[in-house]
């Protein structure tokens, strides 16, 4: 696969989780930063506080056998990004609500946090547990925006956009045809994440390519 486009300003931090005997579940958000680019050192001083802000507003909610492994900041104003395959996991759907409106355009970051005591049914969160996942998640959003590292500040929580439409690709052997996402033309499009909404449906960290 091609390595995907550049975004002007924008970091992704990717959180790896261990959840029980998984060792691969990831999650991950996209911030816009102000400022010149971080350094090296910038990324591992962003990694490490926002690991932190995850740790201390999430501990009481984190099952114990689940853990925050680590976090890594990658600028994609230069560099490459193509994604990473995550096993499936029991996770909080957490919504970014855009103001923009397009097909598939409902980003979201599911969280492999709760457990089974924590369901009112095997579909759904108690009210209990959703209303101080939502005390800790503003906490912790609040806290990632006020992080600066060098010159590079945290402006807002944004959703990257790479693809539009897609092309039908026919295997030659089988005959068999699937859709291929097409790159945006004109380059990635940001939307600013003004808000948050906490699904009270249980959702699951799924393997994507």
């Amino acid at each position: 696969m091609p390595a995907l486009p550049p975004v002007n300003h924008v970091l992704r931090v990717r959180q790896l989780w261990r959840v029980g005997t998984d060792l691969e579940v990831f999650t991950h958000h996209y911030l816009e930063y102000s400022g010149g680019p971080p350094t090296p050192a910038d990324c591992a001083l962003i990694a490490t506080d926002y690991q932190g802000f995850v740790s201390s507003n999430f501990l009481a909610l984190i099952p114990a056998t689940t853990t925050l492994e680590a976090a890594t900041v990658e600028d994609l104003t230069s560099s490459s990004s193509t994604g990473h395959p995550g096993p499936g996991s029991l996770a909080t759907n957490v919504q970014s609500l855009i103001l923009r409106r397009y097909r598939g355009g409902k980003p979201r970051c599911m969280w492999p946090i709760g457990t089974a005591d924590d369901l009112t049914t095997p579909q759904t969160w108690k009210t209990t547990y959703l209303s101080s996942f939502i005390t800790a998640h503003n906490s912790f959003a609040t806290a990632v925006l006020a992080i600066t590292a060098g010159t590079t500040a945290m402006v807002s929580f944004v959703n990257v956009s790479y693809f539009e439409g897609f092309m039908v690709v026919t295997n030659p052997v089988t005959g068999r045809a699937r859709n291929v996402p097409k790159l945006r033309p004109g380059g990635p499009v940001t939307d600013l994440v003004p808000s948050f909404a906490v699904h009270s449906n249980v959702g699951q960290v799924r393997r994507r390519a």
